[in-house]
């Protein structure tokens, strides 16, 4: 990993962050090895916000990112019509970790996709993953560019390509080549390198259990 960018830090995380972050997830959703579902987690932030919002700023200005919160239990789903469920990609492997480590999460990518935005550097040509763009838009600016160039009695090709299981193989130091290209603030980039640091997944098959240790990916 490269070492950390020489840039000023993030302010702390406000208490209506911490809410807002915690309204929009689903309480609906499997919780993690805890068993706290994300609106016992936003009843409790509610009852004490000094005590949760000094948790999550401790651990910013520690730059230092919880092991609890690192390790996900992974349960396995079988996917819906497939001819032969002996075939291990019949099945899609779920990671359940705490919600509030899903919480630090959630404020880290928020300051780190406004200081993206607020600085121009998100690219024109991305459309995933990017707030009011999606297949629509990007489609869009196909058909105007094939339409463009047809005007202009010029030769259009079209190359597509699809990464097999890109989650899966994101590949860590070019993740933070990018975030130390983008002056990512100092505090968000240390703490992020805690982040990725002994990440585990544990898996309980009947009386069996293994763990192992992530380098690469996202849970």
């Amino acid at each position: 990993m490269e070492i950390s960018p020489e840039t000023t830090s993030d302010p702390l995380f406000t208490t209506e962050e911490i809410l807002d972050c915690l309204k929009v997830m689903n309480p609906n959703k499997s919780p993690g090895p805890d068993h706290l579902t994300s609106d016992i987690c936003l009843m409790f932030a509610k009852l004490y916000p000094s005590m949760v919002t000094s948790i999550m700023n401790r651990c910013l200005e520690l730059k230092y990112f919880p092991k609890i919160w690192k390790k996900a239990y992974i349960k396995i789903i079988p996917k819906p019509n497939k001819s032969d469920y002996y075939d291990t990609a019949a099945y899609r492997p779920i990671g359940l970790i705490n919600v509030f480590g899903k919480l630090l999460e959630k404020l880290i990518i928020q300051r780190i996709t406004h200081h993206i935005n607020s600085n121009n550097f998100a690219c024109n040509n991305q459309y995933g993953f990017k707030e009011q763009t999606g297949t629509v838009h990007a489609l869009k600016k196909v058909i105007d560019t094939v339409k463009q160039s047809k005007s202009n009695n010029e030769h259009v090709i079209a190359i597509s390509l699809d990464i097999q299981a890109a989650f899966n193989n994101a590949w860590w130091p070019l993740i933070f080549k990018r975030l130390h290209k983008i002056k990512c603030p100092k505090n968000l980039y240390d703490i992020m390198l805690s982040y990725v640091q002994d990440r585990k997944a544990q898996i309980d098959f009947a009386d069996s259990s293994a763990t192992k240790t992530l380098t690469r990916g996202c849970i």
